[in-house]
């Protein structure tokens, strides 16, 4: 009998969400920066080029980095970035950094952007129905919080990464079917509820309605009210496949590139993290590898103009 009361009690909160984001506009507030994008590295100096510029080409405004006690040629690297008003580059030495740096950029930045998508280096925004990030959201104004599918991909064989390549290139590995976890987009009318390894994933936001805080799950980009890796792993089972080839945007993770990242990996901290070790990373690499069963070339429609914009602008190429 609880577990019925539970149930019901579950339903009529997602019916009540739902009908609450039907029927209220969306704020008409015009601010800095439409989409961006808030992330926080560590020693990633060889692929920031490629993320930075891959996701200014489809869209994003601005990208807010915190720096994690990286030891590489980082800022050379976003140098270009900072000085032309894209990047805003943070020193965030806490260890480890992501949940405090995630509040940090809550309660500096929040009013900056419409919108704020939160991935890590190796995740790739990837619209499979638009070209730009911001014709997929003018569907999605009225959502909260965006929950948006992993696609894992794996390392196809390979041992050692090519740094004269593109990483979105080199990697066509993927499983078929998409992860139960994934990455939030969220709406900056609406506050973080709380900030946990759960919430990095699963972005739950609040928001006076009527002078009394109500909490709203994200919602996927089909709908579904979600609230956890079980949510979604109910959802995938029932329907997955057609979900993965149905939707409107994934996420490209690289969780695996070649067994030298890898390991290199294993052998540091990370910003989530404060230790690390070889034999956990190549349990989680072979773990990854079993999933993926097929090839995803979905991003490869970016990849001429990517390339181009690494030479150098593509319109200074066009000129």
């Amino acid at each position: 009998m609880k577990n019925i009361y539970g149930t019901i009690k579950k339903c009529l909160r997602a019916f009540l969400e739902k009908l609450y984001i039907s029927t209220v506009a969306p704020k008409a507030e015009v601010k800095k920066y439409y989409v961006s994008i808030c992330t926080i590295f560590k020693d990633e100096a060889p692929f920031m080029k490629e993320w930075v510029e891959y996701h200014r080409m489809i869209g994003f405004d601005h990208i807010y980095l915190y720096n994690n006690n990286s030891s590489d040629n980082y800022l050379e690297i976003l140098r270009t970035y900072i000085d032309d008003g894209f990047v805003t580059l943070t020193d965030w030495p806490d260890t480890p950094g992501q949940l405090s740096a995630y509040r940090h950029f809550a309660c500096n930045f929040w009013n900056e952007t419409s919108w704020v998508a939160f991935c890590d280096l190796d995740e790739f925004y990837c619209p499979r129905k638009c070209r730009n990030i911001k014709d997929f959201l003018e569907l999605y104004k009225r959502y909260p919080s965006i929950f948006c599918y992993w696609r894992l991909f794996g390392a196809g064989g390979k041992e050692h990464h090519d740094f004269s390549r593109p990483v979105i290139e080199q990697y066509v590995n993927a499983s078929s079917i998409f992860d139960r976890v994934g990455k939030c987009i969220v709406n900056t009318d609406y506050e973080i509820y709380s900030y946990s390894a759960s919430s990095i994933h699963f972005t739950k936001v609040t928001r006076n309605i009527l002078k009394h805080p109500f909490v709203f799950d994200p919602i996927d980009i089909f709908g579904n009210v979600i609230n956890s890796e079980t949510a979604t792993d109910k959802l995938l089972r029932r329907r997955g496949r057609k979900m993965s080839e149905s939707a409107p945007i994934q996420i490209n993770h690289y969780r695996n590139m070649a067994w030298d990242i890898v390991r290199k990996k294993a052998s540091m901290t990370n910003v989530f993290y404060d230790e690390n070790n070889t034999r956990k990373h190549f349990c989680f690499f072979l773990h990854a590898e079993n999933l993926i069963d097929s090839v995803d070339y979905s991003i490869y429609r970016f990849l001429t103009e990517l390339k181009l914009n690494l030479k150098g602008r593509m319109s200074d190429i066009i000129n």
